[in-house]
């Protein structure tokens, strides 16, 4: 499906799908079945000519984001972008066979922006796995990128979220959204 016209960038579903989106068979036969009513994302067109996505989708439950919510999107839109063109950037340099250890540059980021979050600072190497984390990366491939024991991994995804006060990665993303929206 193509879109009307790429921007990088934020986006609303509504204002990059293709003319009668709505009435295609894709949305009738597919994404109607799915219940969401809205969607908000952002888009990097990466330096191979692809384009990578990330986007957050709301239910008829929910309904469609709010004036708020969309501007908080927009808000962390530039950020989101970098950190999707790096990764995917990352991704692109891994499959063609060059090992490299993850999120320098996310890590950098969270530990920056670590210094305000209470009650205590990460230390580096905990940014470098909360950025891995961020990416989605398991225990295992942490372990793998950084070439330490899984054991040690969860040691520091513990003491990460102890000094964070949360309990998940859904927690950890909210953490440094906040963070973002408050510089």
């Amino acid at each position: 499906m193509a879109m009307r016209s790429f921007r990088p960038g934020f986006f609303r579903l509504r204002d990059i799908a293709p003319d009668r989106f709505y009435r295609s068979e894709y949305y009738r036969r597919y994404y109607a079945q799915t219940r969401l009513c809205d969607e908000v994302g952002v888009l990097v067109r990466q330096s191979d000519g692809s384009v990578s996505a990330i986007s957050s989708s709301r239910d008829e439950r929910g309904g469609p984001f709010s004036r708020s919510e969309v501007n908080g999107w927009r808000a962390i839109a530039p950020v989101i972008t970098e950190l999707l063109r790096q990764h995917a950037e990352k991704v692109h340099v891994s499959s063609a066979a060059t090992k490299q250890t993850g999120g320098p540059d996310t890590a950098k980021l969270i530990l920056n922006f670590s210094k305000r979050l209470p009650p205590k600072e990460l230390t580096r190497r905990e940014a470098e796995i909360s950025a891995l984390i961020l990416e989605g990366h398991s225990n295992l491939s942490i372990s793998g990128h950084l070439n330490i024991a899984t054991d040690t991994v969860k040691v520091h995804r513990r003491n990460i979220y102890r000094k964070l006060q949360i309990s998940s990665q859904a927690e950890l993303f909210a953490k440094l959204h906040a963070a973002l929206i408050s510089r």
